[in-house]
């Protein structure tokens, strides 16, 4: 320690006196104090743990490099500024570990600055003094700033692919578009390329999620739930389940859980409150209102439009003033009127405006019965291949034509020459109106065959074989009365 303090009194003596430099280990020193140009960890000791290159404070000289030295690694390079003659400020330190704190004595990190909010931390340029127009890093309460100096500045991430290039992997402009894949987005979000991102659950080639594809091809776009964990299976995808929202396909003010404006084609079953349709279009089944084409109140009988009461398929119009029409196209712009049912109840066919319950323009043909429990009126032929009940009248201006039926009597045996006969009867209501025979063989004579009642058909035969053969009568009967 004498001879420390030895030598900075000499140097300190030589420099007033003979103001001029010490050099040591070199006769010409061009400083105040210079040392020999030789390299070593030990140029200037200020503190020594021990006797070597390593173990103490100071500075010292490698291979171009100025060497600053602490013992070990619990200690640290403290850098200071004076504030008055009593104090100063610590401006920086470097701890034994490496770390770097700025305005921060217990730095955790390489480079680790004190906790303090403050636009600018780090300032890699700037345009000038202030806290905004800078390009660099700085921190708000519970939020990293990002910095650029104007408006048409941008961040820019990059990753190499050479020695000499980069290439852009996305960029924030200073509007705050953000770009993918472009360097240049007109949205706030713009993905460039392929237009292809997914949002999942980050599992790799087996991730599930949802599939934006900007670019499906030239002509058009895909939005997907897709599960590449099971082949690249779809998903269901879920649209405003809690928020309430609607969703508009062609129009920016959707009024319904689904508005489709213009036309839209599905290719399979739609279901209406049923989950499993099995038809083009499947209601659920509850009687009620099903398909309204019109509707004059908000209830379940003034609408114009299809419903199902229990058991019935129902047709409904508002009001007793209105009609069921049917309708058969003539040309592209007429149709035919085929039959009416008003909202009294009458039925017309060929008639706009049916005055009873049926009201037919032409004729009316039937093979089956026709009962009728008012009046029956008609312009044209009446033709019934059963019978006709009529409680009231019946008006015909054409023919009246009504079926009949052919009724059959038991077969009866006829032995070799010999004689025998049949009858056969009508039904109770009907009357013959004609009749005949039939036989097994040419051998069988008919004698007689006639109406021997109003309502039966008497047959007389005789065998002249030697074999037995047999005869069966036959009667046609109508029911003509009420």
């Amino acid at each position: 320690m004498k001879k420390l303090f030895n030598l900075f009194y000499l140097l300190m003596i030589g420099q007033i006196v003979f103001s001029q430099g010490v050099g040591i280990g070199t006769t010409t020193p061009h400083a105040p104090l210079q040392f020999a140009n030789l390299t070593g960890n030990r140029k200037i000791v200020l503190w020594e743990i021990s006797n070597d290159d390593h173990r103490f404070y100071g500075f010292g000289i490698n291979g171009g490099t100025l060497r600053y030295q602490i013992s070990d690694t619990l200690n640290q390079h403290i850098f200071y500024a004076g504030v008055n003659s009593t104090t100063s400020n610590e401006l920086m330190r470097i701890t034994g570990r490496g770390f770097v704190g700025i305005g921060n004595s217990i730095p955790h990190a390489p480079l680790h600055f004190d906790n303090g909010f403050a636009n600018r931390k780090i300032v890699l340029s700037e345009n000038i003094d202030g806290d905004h127009s800078f390009y660099g890093f700085g921190t708000e309460l519970f939020a990293m700033r990002y910095q650029v100096a104007a408006p048409v500045a941008n961040h820019i991430f990059y990753a190499a692919t050479s020695s000499t290039s980069s290439r852009e992997l996305m960029r924030i402009t200073g509007s705050g578009r953000v770009g993918i894949g472009t360097a240049e987005p007109f949205e706030n979000l713009e993905v460039g390329g392929d237009g292809r991102a997914f949002f999942g659950d980050g599992a790799s080639e087996n991730r599930r999620g949802l599939l934006i594809d900007g670019i499906e091809n030239y002509n058009a776009s895909r939005i997907e739930a897709f599960n590449y964990a099971n082949g690249g299976s779809g998903r269901n995808l879920i649209i405003n389940t809690s928020g309430g929202g609607n969703v508009g396909i062609g129009i920016i003010t959707p009024a319904q859980k689904l508005h489709v404006n213009g036309s839209a084609v599905v290719s399979d079953n739609i279901g209406i409150g049923i989950s499993n349709p099995h038809a083009p279009l499947q209601f659920s089944n509850d009687p009620s209102r099903k398909i309204v084409l019109w509707e004059y109140a908000e209830n379940d009988h003034q609408y114009a439009g299809f419903g199902i009461d229990q058991f019935a398929l129902r047709y409904s119009v508002p009001s007793t003033t209105g009609d069921h029409v049917f309708y058969a196209g003539t040309s592209d712009t007429t149709s035919t009127d085929l039959m009416h049912i008003k909202g009294n109840g009458n039925v017309g066919i060929g008639k706009s405006n049916p005055t009873e319950k049926l009201d037919v323009a032409g004729n009316v043909n039937s093979s089956g019965n026709v009962n009728v429990g008012g009046n029956v009126n008609s312009s044209g032929n009446v033709n019934v291949g059963g019978n006709v009940n009529v409680s009231g009248n019946v008006a015909v201006t054409g023919s009246l034509n009504i079926g009949y039926v052919r009724r059959f009597s038991e077969s009866v045996s006829l032995s070799a020459f010999s004689s025998g006969s049949a009858t056969c009867n009508c039904l109770s209501g009907e009357v013959a109106i004609g009749g005949g025979f039939l036989a097994t063989s040419s051998s069988v004579t008919i004698h007689r065959s006639y109406a021997n009642t109003d309502s039966t058909w008497h047959v007389e035969a005789y065998n002249s074989d030697l074999s037995s053969h047999s005869v069966q009568a036959f009667t046609i009967c109508a029911r003509l009365a009420n």
